[in-house]
């Protein structure tokens, strides 16, 4: 049953997300919110454990964000959604960050800021909520691309 569940969570949030390239648009070229969301769940949970929160932000921008910070509130993922909104709450004190890249974020924050950041990185890549679980409890019934 774990192995079907972790599955479906790979299926659903791995094929939103690839469905993005190609789009001129990106993220916003999916038609529905619910496929920005599952995309962004992909784009965050491969992200911030492999290089933390700059690493994501600086790849995806603000917009997956959005859409991953409320999917981690719909599906009841309350830790890691209280973990990014407090990364991003960090960032967003840094004017025109939204075009940057991993290299601007990094070199633009302050060491206190960057030792926060990377401390909810951590903190978000400890998986406290079962994210495969809930993602397919709320979305387990949506079509795939």
């Amino acid at each position: 049953m774990e192995d079907d569940v972790s599955n479906r969570y790979y299926e659903l949030t791995s094929e939103w997300h690839r469905a993005t390239f190609g789009l001129e648009t990106g993220l916003l070229g999916l038609k529905e919110n619910w496929q920005r969301e599952l995309a962004s769940i992909w784009r965050m949970c491969a992200d911030i454990p492999n290089g933390g929160y700059i690493q994501f932000i600086g790849n995806w921008k603000r917009v997956s964000y959005v859409y991953g910070s409320q999917s981690l509130g719909f599906i009841g993922a309350l830790q890691m959604k209280g973990f990014v909104d407090q990364a991003q709450n960090v960032i967003d004190k840094y004017p025109e960050r939204d075009g940057w890249g991993y290299s601007e974020i990094y070199d633009a924050l302050s060491e206190n800021d960057y030792s926060v950041v990377m401390g909810l990185s951590e903190r978000f890549w400890n998986f406290p909520d079962p994210i495969p679980d809930l993602i397919v409890k709320y979305y387990g019934n949506r079509e795939l691309p």
